[in-house]
């Protein structure tokens, strides 16, 4: 196999992988945000959308522009930007797609934050600035559904369904359309640079394409439900009733909430250390090395093996 072709198939289809992350680490920090308030929580939706959508666009161009007889250095020097919108244009001279106003914007959003917003707290003109990633993420959403969103003071406007859905929507409209385009040039060049793990991140935007965590969030209650109703005698459960439970001092509505998105209000946790900090060090150690095994594969626990049953 030639270097350019393994090239393509390898390195790139792990790009592959590395920016279905992105894009769905973008689209999970959204669905953990409340409002738009922080600005670091929506750098963290705007930057993992930026880099996901770019490293997805430079896998497109490599594998229709690149050949064995050009200069190497001058057409990867050409790939060295930060221009979603320029990129997509570039995509466009050799691929027929349609982009509706809404995905125009999201790249434009996309592009103006990695250019310029990215680094602007380093500017000490920024201090009078108060255009931030707050405001323009708010405002492609509050334009793109015709609604006002407030963002600042005490009570800002919380961060709707329906807000998730358009944002996530455009997100994965425009990943679609790279990826169809990615999967068509490699199936002609008889390569397999979208072969994707079932179990990746990737696999969750680029095939099942989902754009929220509903069913997720649905599955993980189901669960909860499902377990709560086991008789005593299922073995894991008997396991974990056992076990003496550290005192707890919140309401049983945010611990749920954690259960289901930690990233809602990690300090929660807090509580976790404090009760940790007055236990005995072996105590401390011995929880933890029985807390280990929940989690694990319990099919292939034996419950009765000697160890499992001092608690």
């Amino acid at each position: 196999m030639k270097p350019s072709d393994f090239w393509k198939n390898f390195n790139l289809g792990e790009e592959l992988q590395i920016s279905g992350a992105f894009l769905y680490n973008s689209l999970f920090h959204l669905s953990g945000t409340r409002n738009f308030h922080k600005e670091f929580e929506c750098f963290e939706v705007l930057y993992n959308a930026a880099v996901g959508i770019e490293r997805l666009q430079k896998v497109a161009i490599i594998l229709s522009d690149h050949n064995d007889t050009l200069d190497q250095s001058r057409f990867e020097d050409a790939l060295k930007t930060h221009d979603h919108f320029k990129l997509m244009q570039r995509i466009r001279k050799f691929s027929n797609f349609n982009l509706g106003p809404d995905h125009n914007r999201l790249l434009h959003l996309l592009a103006d934050f990695y250019k310029v917003y990215r680094y602007k707290r380093f500017e000490i003109s920024s201090v009078l600035d108060y255009n931030d990633e707050r405001y323009i993420l708010s405002q492609f959403i509050s334009v793109g559904l015709k609604m006002k969103i407030t963002y600042e003071g005490f009570y800002p406007d919380p961060i709707t369904d329906q807000m998730r859905r358009y944002f996530g929507k455009a997100l994965i409209k425009v990943s679609e359309i790279l990826f169809d385009i990615i999967q068509e040039i490699s199936r002609n060049l008889n390569l397999y640079t979208t072969e994707i793990e079932s179990s990746s991140k990737a696999y969750r935007i680029f095939l099942q394409k989902e754009f929220t965590f509903e069913n997720e969030l649905n599955f993980k209650k189901e669960i909860l439900i499902y377990l709560l109703s086991l008789e005593n005698t299922e073995p894991v459960l008997s396991y974990l009733k056992q076990m003496k439970p550290i005192e707890l001092d919140g309401s049983m509505g945010d611990y749920i909430e954690f259960l289901l998105n930690s990233s809602k209000d990690p300090s929660l946790i807090d509580e976790l250390h404090s009760r940790y900090d007055d236990m005995e060090t072996k105590e401390k150690r011995d929880r933890i090395e029985l807390l280990k095994i929940i989690g694990e594969n319990f099919n292939y626990i034996d419950f009765d093996e000697e160890g499992y049953n001092d608690f």
